[in-house]
């Protein structure tokens, strides 16, 4: 399974650990900008975050509470391009509409999504991948 994780840019080493953490349970993160030096903002530079989060089975948006009103929204752009085409896990509380949405998971640590997406792992050992039968699990 492949996740791709969302956060306020300054916050980079916080993904890498929610990484480091997934990747120890076998779940694989499809963010490349975790790992990508500061540069210039581009379109290429979207498009291949944008393409990260299409190669991704779920999204998960690390919304910390010193960041709720902060930052210049380009994980918010993510979000919601995310949404309705893949599960989303919102780790941390909602500060905006789109957080109410009934499809987000809402929930407080990264151990509580862990038990979500081993939920929809099992699903896909059992019937393969498709993103309508993840949605599904998470909409359960």
């Amino acid at each position: 399974m492949k996740v791709y994780i969302a956060a306020p840019y300054p916050c980079k080493e916080d993904a890498r650990l929610v990484r480091t953490f997934l990747e120890t349970h076998g779940i694989n993160c499809t963010s490349q900008w975790i790992d990508e030096e500061d540069g210039e903002d581009s379109a290429e530079r979207a498009q291949k975050d944008l393409d990260d989060v299409n190669e991704a089975h779920v999204f998960i948006a690390l919304n910390f509470l010193e960041w709720e009103q902060r930052g210049t929204g380009g994980r918010h752009v993510e979000f919601g391009y995310a949404i309705g085409t893949m599960p989303i896990i919102l780790i941390g509380k909602r500060s905006n509409v789109f957080h109410h949405l009934p499809e987000i998971k809402v929930v407080e640590k990264i151990q509580d999504a862990l038990v979500y997406l081993k939920a929809i792992e099992h699903e896909i050992e059992l019937h393969g991948i498709t993103r309508e039968l993840i949605k599904n699990e998470m909409d359960r």
